[in-house]
């Protein structure tokens, strides 16, 4: 009976966690496809070099807004979904977390 019990966890355990992490995987596609679609409202930051872009895409989506990474004209960018409206607090919240050299903050679509 315990070799049963042991048995069911040893392949229960992880195929649970093989379909969490499919699900995960899918649901990072989807907003990935939502982000680049054209009439999605976005806002595209490159992520200066050297820079960690976790720290940058943890608080955004902490304050409910979806980022994916993409590749800009500088290297790496971060890709927010933000209306207008949103883009000085999308802008307030990457000043808070880079470092001070790196501020301020400009989109793809501003000129500097």
């Amino acid at each position: 009976m315990i070799f049963v019990a042991i048995a069911v966890a040893l392949v229960g355990i992880p195929a649970l966690i093989i379909l969490a992490l499919r699900q995960w995987g899918q649901q990072d596609a989807r907003t990935e496809t939502r982000l680049h679609q054209s009439q999605t409202h976005t806002a595209s930051y490159d992520v200066p070099a050297g820079q960690d872009p976790a720290p940058l895409r943890t608080a955004l989506n902490h304050a409910s807004f979806s980022t994916v990474l993409g590749h800009g004209d500088a290297g790496r960018s971060l890709i927010v979904e933000c209306d207008e409206a949103d883009r000085a607090r999308v802008r307030n919240i990457l000043e808070q977390e880079l470092p001070r050299h790196a501020i301020p903050v400009h989109f793809q679509d501003e000129s500097v």
